[in-house]
């Protein structure tokens, strides 16, 4: 995941200050605020698995169980129409609208192309799929000799 760090089943953020020139970030997807810093990016990282240690650490201490994101339930405001056509949907297949949010859900992360959420569609798949699109709109890509003219032209380019 792009700016993100995992840890002990925790998610934590990485961003960077110009101002400050500092690394920061926070654990995610939780409520409690658990926040980081660090001077490079191994330093970051360092104070995020620090961080997640105390967290853990503090909620032993004070008999507490420590929050875990993604317990496997969330809320989704769809709008009334929406929500209409799911359980219509529902009673039609004889499941629950739980099922169909579920199953909805799955497709559409099958179909997107992000290692992190674990896609099933593979790099070919991918750029077949945006060249099918490209040609549709009328888009014609450069032929490898117009790509090799343009790079030797820029090449000659930089020697002058």
């Amino acid at each position: 995941m792009k700016d993100m760090m995992t840890y002990k089943g925790y998610t934590g953020s990485a961003h960077y200050d110009d101002n400050d020139r500092i690394f920061y970030g926070k654990l995610e997807f939780i409520r409690d605020l658990v926040r980081y810093k660090g001077a490079d990016v191994d330093s970051l990282r360092s104070a995020f698995e620090e961080a997640v240690d105390d967290y853990l650490d503090l909620c032993r201490q004070e008999g507490r169980q420590p929050e875990q994101p993604f317990k496997g339930s969330f809320n989704v405001r769809m709008g009334s129409e929406l929500h209409r056509r799911a359980a219509l949907c529902a009673k039609e297949k004889g499941a629950n609208l739980n099922q169909v949010v579920k199953e909805a859900l799955e497709r559409y992360l099958a179909g997107v192309a992000s290692p992190s959420l674990g896609a099933s569609r593979s790099y070919r798949e991918l750029m077949a799929d945006i060249r099918a699109r490209q040609q549709l709109r009328g888009h014609k890509p450069p032929t490898r000799e117009e790509v090799e003219a343009a790079l030797h032209s820029e090449r000659e380019s930089w020697e002058q």
